[in-house]
């Protein structure tokens, strides 16, 4: 049964019912006792499928729950959600991952702490979450621990952690936080890696809306940001166009 997804075990097993009691009931009960089967397996399958895909259950069927190239493939799955709007059902899915990619690759696999972050990311986004700052100083720590300091999710999350916590009011907190980002991405990922980049620009949008922290010193920062953005990531990368837009409305203002 581990061939098959657990979400998908209830519309099998409906299935079997189904066809088991259609070949015992009595001929004239058997359009309305298939009419009810047929309502029943729709919404046990739309269920289902919101889980997980149709063609990953069938994929996970053909190559077991344990293949990292299905995993990988459900992970995407809901990243794709994410990106199309709809935060409700990627959070249902990753939820739904997470277990089965502990239980397959380890807790402390990149896949599982990736798969946790961007959940916890999206739950936040989609409504509070009680103690999110000390859930993502945790598994920050975890990723730290596991995958190390200057791997590219550790600093993903520890940009996370600082911006929930300039969020919140603790801006002396969030400025150290964007400072350990930027010494630990330029000296283990160099100074042109995009988290590093990232790193910086926010540590300089944090200083111009803190009041006293030097706006023009963080004007020249960001400036400097763009201009190595468009160098390494080209002038058209996302990240490069919304810090440009940035910049171009603090020289405007």
């Amino acid at each position: 049964m581990r061939r098959l997804p657990k979400a998908w075990r209830w519309p099998v097993a409906g299935l079997l019912v189904a066809g088991v009691g259609s070949m015992v009931l009595p001929m004239n009960n058997v359009l309305w006792y298939a009419l009810g089967c047929a309502m029943t397996l729709t919404l046990l399958v739309r269920i289902a499928h919101r889980e997980v895909p149709f063609g990953l259950a069938l994929a996970q069927w053909r190559l077991g729950p344990d293949d990292e190239s299905l995993l990988r493939a459900r992970l995407a799955s809901a990243v794709q959600c994410a990106q199309q709007g709809s935060t409700g059902l990627a959070v249902e899915r990753l939820e739904a991952l997470v277990p089965d990619l502990a239980a397959a690759l380890g807790d402390d696999h990149t896949l599982t702490l990736q798969a946790r972050f961007i959940a916890l990311q999206l739950r936040s986004e989609h409504g509070h979450v009680p103690g999110r700052v000390a859930a993502m100083e945790g598994l920050s720590e975890e990723m730290n621990a596991a995958l190390g300091p200057g791997d590219p999710e550790t600093l993903a999350a520890r940009i996370a952690l600082a911006e929930w916590l300039q969020e919140d009011g603790d801006t002396d907190a969030a400025q150290e936080v964007y400072r350990q980002a930027v010494s630990v991405g330029t000296q283990e990922l160099g100074a042109d890696h995009q988290m590093t980049l990232i790193a910086r620009g926010s540590l300089a949008v944090m200083r111009h809306d803190t009041p006293g922290a030097g706006r023009s010193a963080a004007l020249e920062e960001l400036a400097a940001v763009v201009r190595d953005m468009e160098r390494v990531l080209g002038a058209s990368h996302p990240n490069t166009v919304s810090t440009r837009r940035l910049l171009d409305q603090w020289t405007a203002a």
